[in-house]
């Protein structure tokens, strides 16, 4: 067996391999100022689930994990399970423990850190200025002045935390000023705050100002101050865990933690990433489309280059937001598109991201700039719309990339004039988001009323008759106005087993002990629409005759098909003769005469 690494090694270990993935961070080590020892830990990743529901994907790692779990805990290895994505961390693993899952066939895979984006030239802003240029831009404020201002809608933020107490964020955090009510309102995976609410970098206070903040002195920074928010610290300070970016992914689909789905957000604002084409986030990004929340993603300012927007950014479901000036003109650091991964297209909208002004820890204000600054514009429209939307996040969506404000770009070899690879559908509206919610196309004209189909039974015929040991065969045919052919989908009942299933003909023996007497054999159809036919006949099956005996049958009254009721059948075998009718006349005199005595 191998010898465990001592943590320094661990850290050595971590930091080689971190260092050779684009795009990600590995924090420094103690002795370079760091504030604590970065977690060096490795996922265990297991098969995806196939369905996207957030009870299914429980359901689907629980049954998975069930024994490595066990022997993880038999192993006395601190393990981690998550069902978002179907993977164990393990915070510290021994390098002998590792070297034995790979044997066994896992999939090991170091963790990721990702670097907050830094904010480009920041400056500080102490002076109120009214209502900001960015929040202008995109004609929040008249829709503000047809009485929406976010009532209704709640919007998560996943980021570095945010500033308890800050004026703008005054009683618009879900929880209460005094940093309790803390269960389904915050979270801090890697418990960096010790029980508080902290931002202890500025990044997501100031993100969280854009999407909602308001002093009501004159600092209108945010877009849709009339609603509410829950923060979820997945960057510790410098840089983003991928333990806590996934457990924050998890928390946002059931913040109560008690399997309820209860409370969640409609919307959630993604101001992190790093490197292009990389799917392991796509599990969770996957997971909130399915539960009905818009993903808002920074596209990253990796730009002018093409080909640079950043994951999750550049993954097909997240919604990508790109940067601009308040001249509208895309900012140079602005990633462009297209996507690497499915090389789909990206950005899909714009906002303002250049010397953004917004809320900062102390109480202040600061200019940024940043795709960081223009993502919380596109997740506060989208919470400005949210009712308006009726809680619809597909619908919402379309409606922001249908009515954004189109601009031309000749970068990136673009031959389409929109959606480009700079701007998007173009930089977001507000107001015309608005009045494409409220003025959708007509729906199409209702199809016309729903023809039945037509099923006829073809063999036997009604009233036919078969001897025990025949073979009796049943042959239908069924079509539809709609539908066409569907004699295939006929279904045939009977007591024999033979005539059941679907299919247009069955046949088989009635067999030596065979149910003497009238049946019923019934037919069945059911088209796309629903609609059910049935049709039924009636056969005789009766005994076969003794070998050289005379066989003769006479039935006086045939059986109705919808009846049931048999009148009197007279059946001679050679010289034997069983008259019902006598019978009966003999029984009923029989019962008067003792009645009498």
């Amino acid at each position: 067996m191998n010898p465990i690494p001592t943590p320094g090694a661990r850290l050595m270990l971590a930091a080689a391999i971190l260092s050779s993935l684009p795009g990600l961070l590995f924090v420094e080590a103690l002795a370079h100022g760091a504030q604590a020892e970065p977690r060096a830990g490795v996922f265990i990743r297991l098969p995806a689930a196939l369905q996207r529901g957030a009870p299914q994907l429980r359901a689907h790692a629980a049954a998975s994990q069930r024994q490595l779990q066990e022997w993880l805990t038999k192993e006395r290895a601190e393990h981690r399970p998550y069902w978002i994505t179907n993977a164990v961390y393990l915070p510290r693993p021994r390098a002998a423990l590792v070297q034995q899952l790979r044997q066994a066939g896992y999939t090991v895979e170091p963790e990721r850190f990702y670097p907050v984006p830094p904010l480009i030239d920041p400056q500080e802003a102490p002076r109120p200025r009214g209502i900001e240029w960015g929040i202008a831009m995109t004609r929040a404020p008249e829709v503000w002045a047809k009485g929406r201002k976010g009532a209704g809608a709640l919007v998560g933020v996943i980021d570095t935390g945010f500033e308890l107490g800050h004026p703008a964020l005054a009683g618009r955090w879900r929880g209460d000023q005094e940093g309790g009510a803390q269960k389904g309102n915050w979270k801090d995976p890697a418990n960096v705050c010790a029980g508080r609410v902290c931002d202890n970098n500025g990044h997501g206070t100031h993100v969280s100002g854009t999407i909602l903040g308001d002093d009501g002195t004159g600092n209108q920074i945010g877009m849709a101050p009339g609603a509410l928010f829950i923060s979820c610290k997945g960057c510790e300070s410098s840089s983003c865990s991928e333990s806590s970016l996934l457990t924050c992914a998890q928390w946002i689909l059931d913040p109560r933690e008690d399997g309820s789905y209860k409370d969640r957000p409609g919307v959630v604002s993604n101001s992190w990433g790093g490197g292009s084409g990389d799917p392991w986030f796509r599990d969770a990004v996957q997971a909130w489309e399915a539960a009905g929340i818009l993903p808002v993603f920074a596209a990253g300012n990796a730009g002018p280059g093409c080909g640079s927007v950043i994951s999750p950014g550049d993954y097909p479901e997240s919604l990508a937001v790109a940067a601009v000036d308040s001249s509208r003109n895309a900012a140079s650091f602005s990633s462009r598109g297209p996507g690497r991964l499915e090389q789909r297209q990206k950005p899909q909208v714009s906002a303002p991201g250049v010397a953004v002004r917004s809320a900062w820890p102390g109480g202040t204000y600061r200019l940024a700039s940043g795709t960081s600054m223009a993502t919380p514009h596109v997740s506060g429209v989208a919470a400005l719309l949210w009712t308006a939307a009726t809680g619809d996040a597909a619908k919402l969506r379309a409606a922001l990339e249908a009515s954004a404000a189109p601009r031309p770009s000749q970068s990136c070899d673009e031959s389409e004039p929109l959606p480009n690879l700079t701007y998007g559908w173009g930089i977001v509206d507000a107001l015309a988001a608005l009045e494409k919610i409220g003025h959708q196309p007509p729906p199409p004209p209702p199809p016309p009323p729903n023809q039945p189909p037509m099923l006829e039974i073809l063999e036997p015929s009604h009233l036919a008759r078969f001897t025990c040991g025949q073979v009796i065969r049943f042959r239908g045919r069924a079509t539809d106005p709609e539908d066409g052919d569907l004699s295939s989908v006929i279904t045939w009942w009977n007591r024999y087993p033979f005539w059941r299933g679907s299919q247009p003909a069955a046949e088989g023996f009635t067999g030596a002990g065979c149910d003497i007497g009238w049946h019923i054999v019934q037919a069945e159809v059911t088209d796309s629409a629903g609609t059910r036919i049935q049709t039924e006949i009636m056969i005789e099956v009766a005994p076969a005759p003794p070998a050289g005996a005379a066989r003769i049958f006479e039935s006086t009254a045939a059986p109705a098909a919808s009846g049931h009721q048999l009148t009197p059948i007279r059946a001679w075998w050679g010289e034997c003769q069983l008259d019902l009718e006598a019978m009966g006349a003999r029984l009923a005199r029989a019962l008067e005469k003792w009645s009498r005595k």
